[in-house]
């Protein structure tokens, strides 16, 4: 059987092609698994979810962290920031409060109880992304920003504008 490009049926991958298909997706669902596998594991020995370990994490290397400030920190909607804090503050972790100098400022800080915590959790693994991609030299972080732009198009990720605007982020905070 020819299987030369001008032979195969379009859209047909070709052995290669579905080795390399196969590997990425298997690369990315190994990811997945290992930060659902912390989250859980976080959830189960200390009561906090991966990204509320992160936050808790931050919060001991910067006090006193305004709320917007958390969600550069951890490249959140400033929304899903103000959730995790929401969901920290009922359980005891962190408080709250308003910035003497600007009433509108409201600055997060970790009781005793949260300090605690945090000193006792590993980093998430989700706390490592952004260092492991600023390793990337940049021409190589260009071709994988566009390589996952794509992917997200075809997934349809992103295409849902409540999403975008940062609704519907509670998930993301817990």
């Amino acid at each position: 059987m020819d299987t030369s490009p001008a032979r195969r049926r379009p859209g047909t991958p070709h052995a290669g092609r579905r080795a390399r298909l196969r590997e990425a997706a298997e690369a990315l669902q190994r990811i997945f698994q290992y930060i659902e596998q912390y989250s859980r594991r976080s959830l189960r020995d200390h009561g906090v979810t991966g990204p509320q370990a992160w936050a808790l994490q931050v919060l001991l290397r910067k006090p006193d962290l305004p709320v917007g400030d958390l969600a550069q920190e951890m490249y959140l909607h400033i929304s899903s920031a103000s959730s995790l804090a929401d969901l920290l503050e009922g359980r005891g972790l962190v408080v709250r409060r308003r910035d003497a100098a600007d009433r509108r400022q409201v600055h997060l800080h970790l009781t005793p109880t949260g300090v605690r915590l945090a000193r006792r959790l590993r980093p998430p693994p989700r706390s490592r992304i952004p260092r492991a991609l600023g390793s990337l030299p940049d021409p190589e972080l260009r071709s994988f920003l566009r390589s996952l732009a794509g992917l997200s198009r075809a997934m349809g990720v992103g295409a849902d504008p409540a999403v975008r605007r940062g609704r519907g982020s509670r998930r993301e905070a817990e």
